[in-house]
């Protein structure tokens, strides 16, 4: 039987090379099966590394879960597992017609609309589809116009350092240690030294995550978080917690992708008033349109904070008014690939912040257009 598999070995090379989409992973899995018989684990892992990302892709659902349990197969077979270099880039520019400070803080309204730009970059310098060590980088720059502009402009750092491990029995388990640093500064302006930027806010979280994802055509996800965080305000320093529970649906032969996604977050501070519970659900969908490369994205995001123990904090003339809060995220892009590592998109962004405490409650629309590069 060996000996019939290995003269299947030259079709299934030339089918690798003249086949695309779920035909060349197809003959990549048999091809790949029978190395792994011939007890040559290294050309089985070199077959399936390049379309490992591509398993959730594939239309049928039990040839997905044959390619995953192939894979786990050559996986456990040896104790080497190449690691590879990956990197994203991003630049995002957009009008923005209310740009706030720190939304979940002092989202007053400024009064005056302004320019976006967000530069992003991903580096993950060691990594496989099972261990990866990354760091994600963000900075936005806020230009605004008119009146406000002359008293100051707006710089937000966001940087997330991360270690990941995924490990598989039935299902995909997943554990990854954070630590998140966000950065917004004043500068420019009138009120402030152009030389020295304020450091309006600074925090500092470190997390640990578990996730649980069961793999079938419905792709149940349960993830748990807890970590801490701390602010250069002592007072909002505190420990942090999350909850989530999500469900995958494949429609369309895999064309249409939605996900949805209950849960919530909670915050215990040194200062009591900062503390809140915060339930939450959200909603994905992406879209591959039947015109080439081109897909659209809609998400949305629905969250209530609960300041539990805030009365007379936020608001001293009304010493009895708790602060509450209700979010509201609203997303629509849509993206074109071009070539293999290139994308372009129009993203349309509107936020809404409505709050018992009227100093915090904004509206928010931002129009912006993104090009990205990943390799």
């Amino acid at each position: 039987m060996l000996g019939q598999e290995s003269e299947a070995i030259p079709y299934l090379k030339k089918a690798i090379i003249n086949e695309i989409g779920d035909r060349n992973i197809i003959a990549r899995l048999y091809l790949a099966e029978v190395y792994l018989k011939k007890k040559d684990v290294d050309k089985a892992l070199d077959l399936l590394l390049p379309v490992r990302d591509k398993f959730d892709d594939i239309e049928d659902i039990e040839l997905r879960k044959k390619a995953e349990e192939i894979f786990d197969s050559v996986f456990k077979s040896t104790s080497y597992l190449p690691y590879g270099f990956s990197a994203s880039l991003s630049l995002s520019v957009g009008y923005n017609t209310n740009p706030v400070y720190d939304p979940m803080s002092a989202g007053k309204e400024s009064g005056s609309p302004g320019l976006d730009i967000n530069g992003r970059i991903g580096i993950e310098p060691f990594g496989n589809y099972y261990y990866s060590i990354g760091d994600f980088l963000q900075l936005t720059r806020r230009q605004f116009f008119f009146e406000r502009a002359k008293n100051f402009n707006l710089s937000i750092l966001n940087n997330n350092f991360y270690i990941r491990s995924r490990f598989f029995l039935k299902n995909i388990y997943e554990m990854t240690l954070n630590y998140r640093t966000v950065l917004l500064m004043l500068d420019g302006g009138e009120l402030l030294e152009e030389l020295y930027p304020y450091i309006f806010l600074e925090s500092h979280t470190g997390s640990v995550s578990l996730s649980i994802e069961e793999r079938s055509w419905l792709s149940t996800k349960v993830s748990l978080e807890g970590g801490a965080r701390f602010y250069h305000n002592k007072g909002r320093s505190g420990y942090i917690g999350s909850l989530r529970g999500g469900q995958n649906i494949f429609l369309l032969r895999n064309k249409l992708k939605i996900y949805i996604e209950a849960g919530f977050d909670i915050m215990e501070s040194k200062n009591k008033a900062y503390s809140y519970i915060s339930p939450l659900v959200s909603f994905a969908l992406s879209w591959l349109t039947p015109f080439g490369s081109m897909e659209v994205i809609l998400s949305s995001i629905l969250q209530w904070f609960d300041y539990y123990d805030s009365k007379g904090f936020f608001d001293p003339i009304h010493i009895e008014k708790e602060r509450e809060e209700l979010w509201f995220l609203l997303n629509f892009a849509i993206f074109r690939r071009y070539y293999k590592h290139y994308r372009a998109g129009l993203n349309y962004q509107l936020s809404i912040m409505d709050s018992t405490i009227e100093n915090f409650s904004y509206i928010q629309h931002i129009i912006y257009v993104t090009l990205e590069a990943g390799f």
